[in-house]
């Protein structure tokens, strides 16, 4: 089977082959490639794969990945606060309730955890 090194290896050749290729030769090779992974059993794999290309054209247009947790659903307004306190507006924002704490958010970003929630500061007391 195919390793995360040999996945982020592939990944970068075929965006940059993908770079100087027209829409139907990038969709050609890209259902080649699903029927290869397929084939072999190498679901898992696959979805790294995909995973890594968006990651590596979200790095190439300035997009951020967030992900913001919150005790409850947050307005479009407090989400675009947070994406202008940390530094963006192209984000990729995927978001998550947890109760569990109370109120305030966790945000992640760039390997970044920014933790101000009522929970974790109330563990930070005791």
């Amino acid at each position: 089977m195919i390793n995360k090194l040999q996945i982020k290896k592939l990944a970068k050749d075929l965006y940059a082959w993908g770079e100087k290729k027209d829409h139907k030769a990038i969709g050609d090779m890209s259902n080649h490639i699903t029927e290869l992974f397929l084939k072999k059993g190498a679901t898992r794999q696959l979805k790294e794969l995909i995973t890594t290309l968006e990651k590596i054209d979200e790095t190439k247009n300035g997009v951020m990945r967030v992900s913001i947790t919150s005790a409850f659903k947050l307005s479009d307004t407090v989400e675009q606060k947070i994406l202008a306190t940390i530094g963006t507006k192209d984000a990729v924002v995927t978001h998550a309730i947890k109760p569990e704490l109370l109120g305030g958010v966790e945000i992640r970003f760039n390997d970044k955890l920014i933790n101000i929630s009522l929970k974790h500061q109330l563990n930070n007391l005791l």
